[in-house]
């Protein structure tokens, strides 16, 4: 027996893959897609792709996997020794999952994250913003508690949020594309925002081409 969306269920039309996401500051909603994407070292993107579900959750792991792979392909063997992801990665299963390196996955939220720096070896005390019930959310809460974890932490904000605004800022948060070309042009983004980045650290007189004189 075959079935159909329920009467009062609506998609959008002309972009039938895209989902409701929250807005950019998280306090509004918007019909589009979710983009995550890897940043390494001077902000390169290694993986970037948009979400079929509309959130973060359960992307990450997909994303670090991608980026092992693209890093493997450009002959680029060097070991992932952190990750540092914000609260919209967290979940039981981002949390329990393997991964290269040390994981951190922000429990609370950025600013609280940031903002608390715990002194001597008892941890244990840190206080959330939210409710911490499983023993995973638990040692991941510890392990971003830790001087350590606190002060790698800090570096997540410096590495992504220029990527993404480095990405978008030519033409704006909108994509010219639908349907499966989207994808294209999200790898076409993060192609031409990659080799910006190389042609201004290995050349730094083509930045500005054309200088006054």
């Amino acid at each position: 027996m075959l079935t159909g969306p329920a009467a009062d269920q609506k998609i959008n039309l002309t972009a039938p893959t895209s989902r409701i996401c929250k807005g950019k500051r998280g306090r509004d909603w918007i019909q589009g897609d979710d983009l995550v994407i890897t940043v390494g070292a001077r902000q390169i993107i290694l993986a970037g792709a948009l979400t079929p579900t509309g959130t973060d959750q359960g992307a990450l792991h997909p994303s670090l996997h991608t980026a092992r792979t693209n890093c493997d392909t450009a002959g680029i063997p060097d070991r992932m020794r952190a990750h540092l992801a914000d609260a919209g990665f967290a979940s039981e299963a981002t949390f329990t999952t393997p991964a290269e390196g040390i994981l951190l996955v922000c429990t609370t939220n950025e600013h609280t994250q940031t903002s608390h720096t715990p002194t001597g070896d008892d941890t244990l005390n840190a206080q959330p913003a939210e409710p911490i019930t499983s023993p995973s959310r638990q040692a991941m809460t510890r392990r971003l508690a830790t001087p350590a974890g606190t002060s790698l932490y800090h570096r997540r904000s410096a590495m992504v949020e220029p990527a993404f605004a480095q990405l978008f800022n030519p033409g704006g948060r909108r994509l010219h594309t639908r349907g499966p070309a989207k994808h294209t042009e999200i790898t076409i983004m993060i192609a031409s925002h990659n080799a910006g980045k190389y042609l201004r650290t290995h050349h730094p007189q083509t930045s500005n081409p054309h200088p006054p004189t």
